[in-house]
């Protein structure tokens, strides 16, 4: 059994219930249902008790708790003592981003890194709860995402040390070719989308700070759905819908013409870009990137 499936578990044991427990895991409800369903069915066992409210771990599964908490205890710290070892003998530095940040903001950070020091960096991509995950799970040694105004203002986590990059337009883009067609087609009341799905960070943007008012406003037409700004991106360029994806994304498309924003009544959004790493004693490489994020965010 891998060793997140046993902390999501311990994680429902010490939480009591599944929304806590993914809280807990930093990862929104319906991902975390989704993982339990899925080691559910690797072992061919059921975890929970879903005729009681809120769902409990089965009295079996509790049984054997102190095992999986001493099997995850030995494993965390055999994983850590080799990432150790293997950071002081590769010199790796891990960065997890989300797919957009990955293609645009962390690219230039690399450049930065490569030209002053000897680092073997790699990068790993996923939707913003992976993410965290990679961090939480020290998986990764840095992490980059985007943050909604609403997030901001919350109470920061006392095991993370933050900063910011900086902020995002995200913005509604069309094919150019298509523009009078799309043009003709609000002036209707009407407008073809490119969706996210409401469990991502986009979808969650989306759901939040523009269909409100673009309900009140047009009659919406949902023309695809996908979790990835970049193929959002792609499917904006072939006029399917009009997508919202961020400004440094969509940048070169509309430099070259293929794309263009979308004037009028269809509204952008700012969004944050935010640096993450655990808080606690670093090792000199892991403090030489955190002190060159500040110049990467200003350029």
């Amino acid at each position: 059994m891998r060793l997140e499936w046993m902390e999501d578990i311990l994680a429902i044991l010490r939480a009591g219930s599944l929304s806590a427990a993914a809280e807990m895991r930093h990862v929104s409800q319906p991902a975390f249902s989704r993982r339990i369903r899925q080691i559910e069915e690797h072992v061919g066992v059921d975890l929970l008790d879903r005729s009681s409210r809120p769902a409990r771990l089965r009295p079996s599964i509790l049984a054997q708790s102190r095992v999986l908490q001493d099997l995850t205890e030995r494993m965390n710290e055999l994983l850590y003592d080799l990432r150790r070892h293997d950071q002081r003998n590769a010199n790796r530095f891990v960065i997890a981003s989300q797919h957009a940040i990955a293609t645009t903001m962390v690219p230039r950070l690399i450049e930065v890194l490569s030209t002053e020091t000897e680092v073997n960096v790699h990068v790993r991509s996923g939707n913003r709860d992976e993410c965290f995950e990679f961090l939480v799970h020290r998986r990764a040694d840095l992490l980059i995402v985007y943050r909604t105004v609403r997030e901001i203002g919350a109470e920061p986590e006392s095991f993370l040390e933050e900063r910011s990059l900086g902020h995002e337009d995200v913005v509604p883009v069309f094919a150019t070719s298509g523009m009078p067609s799309l043009q003709r087609q609000i002036h209707d009341g009407e407008l073809p989308l490119i969706v996210y799905p409401p469990d991502v960070f986009f979808g969650d943007v989306m759901d939040h700070e523009l269909l409100p008012s673009l309900r009140s406003r047009f009659l919406l037409r949902p023309k695809a759905e996908t979790a990835l700004t970049l193929t959002a991106l792609q499917l904006a360029i072939a006029g399917v819908g009009v997508a919202w994806v961020p400004m440094s994304l969509a940048a070169r498309e509309i430099a070259a013409g293929f794309l263009a924003r979308v004037p009028g009544p269809l509204t952008q959004v700012t969004i944050s870009m935010h640096a993450m790493r655990l808080a606690g004693p670093h090792p000199t490489l892991s403090e030489r990137v955190w002190s060159m994020l500040d110049r990467i965010a200003c350029e």
